[in-house]
């Protein structure tokens, strides 16, 4: 069993439970195997633990580390057991089930069924993805089993492939739920472990509980088959958010395109229905996610919300979709359109061509207005009838008077809206200089210079100071870096570049703050690596001299013994113990750094000085003193060993000092 510093050790008692081995340890507590001494079974039992929040004592009972994180221990072990009763009342095949829960070493156990076959994570790895007549098999019984935990009022909160369990009859297992978990990290902020990367929507990183529900799960099922389907995780949530922020795209990149002609349409379009960014852009209840699978409503639902690029272009895109019309009055286009495809390019290249004519035309027409206007002269009236299509002017004579009609109302209403088009404009630019000023570059989200910019571009592609004020805050985020780098700060350096290329991944300054980022991290790098050398020299020398030292009292014994003055010594443990140590303390001497000879050395030392300690107990001072010895002969050259043995050998001597006292 692998040794963790704060779990219980095998045969310890619980009740009637005798733990076995650890079957998993996280930020929230440790899994254990256990034997039930009643019943004659196995049995899974977790144990509440938040490493950041408490430690186990010697006496194996569990406490706070500081008086305020024990509150926090307290809210957070009351959810775990009412989190464990009400799983208790699920008897679902397909979710875990839970028998028992107590409380013992000031903390509590889930007494849990223990389920024999292996994990999904693990076929994952074995077999890359899984074809889908066989993802069926695993998926519909789960999602019948959350549909009953859902129709509780209970949510899993943290669905991923390593909480599937596929049993030995190939059914499937729902494990290890996380609202307890959750909870917790909403209520201390301070658990580094409580979401699963790639498999928690956004809402679990930022929202409270009552922002999350159905779809939360639904997220995390359709990111494990996403996992299934394509080979690999799907895009964490908070970098797809950092994205739409900087960007306004999305850096996922659907099933349906990854998967296309691997699985049936309608599958892979559920998976991405699953996986929008946006809890209401998800399905709300496993019943509707289900019957996407069935091709009932996957097409209209996901095409609804995900426009899709293409596989040649360098990023696939999924972005809600807006409905966008060109107003026959007013020839302007009211909301947001997001470019998410070559076609949304060339719409928009049109929108700024035809924007442009329009602009033009209106001078042209108001011209040739006035040219007719100047030619009819001698007429008082002059009548004017619209005409399908481009307004033309025409003069019908109607008896005596001749009437002059109102230019078209909407072509006055289009130049308006084109004036007021450039008054936008004109704000949004100074609004974005005051936000470059209040260093507001790309957040916060709704108030940046960066947002405000990309709003002048939606409404005049190509406006020249738009385009020079990205550029600018490029150079800003630049200029940040590059004051990290001076401070040593990779971390914020690195985030900076990535700000700069989230805005223009073409800048022509990217490639040369990339080399002198690369180059600080290289630099880093060989500093950390000469430290290590210089480190493993001194270590080095240390064993030297200390294998000389040894040496020379070897040598000073065998004179004593050769001259009568000292008795050989015995050896004290077996030959086989003697060469197994021997063999350990060469392969540190060739590795220094080998770290499995180490851990077993350790554990020969300690099984001798037992018989040390025994020594001691029966008032054997100098058979003590001779077992040190001869295991400083034989570890001599580990230096942590050495100084924990000189101590040991002192405390007997004190010990034998005060006993002939």
């Amino acid at each position: 069993m692998e040794q963790h510093r704060n779990s219980l050790q095998p045969g310890y008692q619980l009740h009637w439970y005798y733990i076995t081995k650890i079957l998993g340890q996280g930020g929230f507590g440790i899994t254990y195997l256990a034997e039930d001494a009643n019943l004659n079974k196995l049995v899974a039992i977790k144990e509440y633990l938040p490493v950041e929040l408490a430690v186990r004592e010697g006496n194996a009972s569990i406490h706070p580390v500081s008086r305020e994180r024990g509150e926090q221990f307290k809210w957070g072990l009351d959810r775990f057991i009412s989190e464990a009763q009400t799983l208790a009342k699920f008897k679902h095949p397909n979710i875990v089930r839970v028998h028992a829960v107590f409380n013992a070493n000031n903390t509590a156990y889930m007494i849990m069924e223990y389920e024999q076959g292996k994990g999904m994570h693990e076929i994952l790895k074995e077999e890359k993805t899984i074809k889908e007549n066989e993802l069926k098999k695993i998926l519909f019984p789960l999602l019948d089993g959350l549909g009953a935990i859902h129709a509780a009022g209970f949510i899993h909160r943290d669905i991923k492939p390593p909480n599937i369990y596929i049993r030995e009859d190939n059914s499937p297992v729902l494990l290890d739920f996380g609202s307890a978990r959750q909870s917790l990290n909403e209520q201390t902020r301070t658990l580094t472990t409580m979401v699963s990367p790639g498999y928690a929507p956004f809402e679990q990183y930022v929202g409270k509980s009552n922002k999350q529900g159905p779809w939360t799960d639904i997220y995390g099922l359709g990111a494990t088959l996403y996992r299934s389907v394509t080979g690999i995780s799907p895009a964490d949530s908070m970098d797809r958010s950092e994205a739409l922020l900087h960007t306004e795209k999305d850096i996922f990149v659907t099933a349906s395109e990854i998967a296309k002609g691997q699985y049936s349409p309608e599958f892979l379009l559920a998976i991405d229905h699953a996986l929008a960014f946006k809890p209401e852009d998800r399905p709300q209840t496993i019943t509707d996610w289900r019957r996407e699978f069935d091709g009932v409503l996957a097409k209209a639902n996901v095409t609804e919300n995900l426009i899709v690029t293409p596989a040649s272009e360098a990023k696939t895109v999924a972005v809600t979709a807006k409905t966008v019309r060109i107003d026959q009055e007013s020839h302007v286009i009211p909301g947001e359109v997001k470019q998410a495809s070559f076609f949304g390019r060339l719409i928009d290249n049109l929108y700024g061509i035809i924007k442009k004519l329009l602009k033009w035309g209106l001078i042209i027409l108001g011209i040739l207005i006035l040219l007719s206007i100047i030619s009819n002269g001698a007429k008082k009236k002059v009548e004017t009838t619209p005409v399908e299509g481009t307004p033309e002017m025409t003069a019908p004579v109607t008896g005596d008077a001749i009437e002059v009609e109102p230019v078209d109302q909407p072509q006055e209403e289009a130049a308006k809206a084109v004036a007021e088009n450039e008054q936008l404009i004109e704000q949004l630019l100074t609004g974005a200089k005051a936000d470059i000023t209040a260093l507001r570059l790309s957040s916060p989200a709704g108030n940046n210079a960066v947002e405000k910019y990309r709003n002048v571009l939606n409404l005049d592609p190509g406006n020249t100071a738009a385009l020079q004020g990205l550029d600018s805050i490029v150079a800003e985020y630049l200029r940040l870096m590059d004051h990290a780098l001076e401070n040593d700060n990779l971390p914020q350096a690195g985030s900076y570049l990535r700000k700069a290329k989230d805005i223009n991944p073409g800048s022509p300054d990217i490639p040369a703050a990339q080399e002198r980022l690369d180059a600080a991290h290289q630099a880093k790098l060989q500093k950390e690596q000469e430290l290590q050398k210089q480190l493993e020299l001194k270590t080095q020398q240390e064993l030297e001299e200390q294998q000389a030292q040894q040496k020379l009292k070897e040598q000073q014994e065998q004179q004593l013994i050769e001259h009568g003055k000292l008795n050989e010594p015995q050896n004290l443990m077996p030959e086989s113990d003697r060469r197994a140590l021997q063999t350990l303390k060469e392969r540190i001497r060739a590795n220094p750094r080998d770290g499995e000879a180490r851990k077993d050395l350790k554990q020969l030392s300690e099984k001798f000085e037992q018989n040390i300690k025994q020594a001691m107990n029966d008032g054997k001072f100098d058979l003590a003193e001779d077992y040190v010895q001869e295991i400083q002969s034989i570890t001599g050259d580990n230096p942590r060993t050495q100084r924990r043995l000189n101590e040991l050998l002192k405390h007997i001597r004190r010990k034998k000092i005060e006993a002939n006292n």
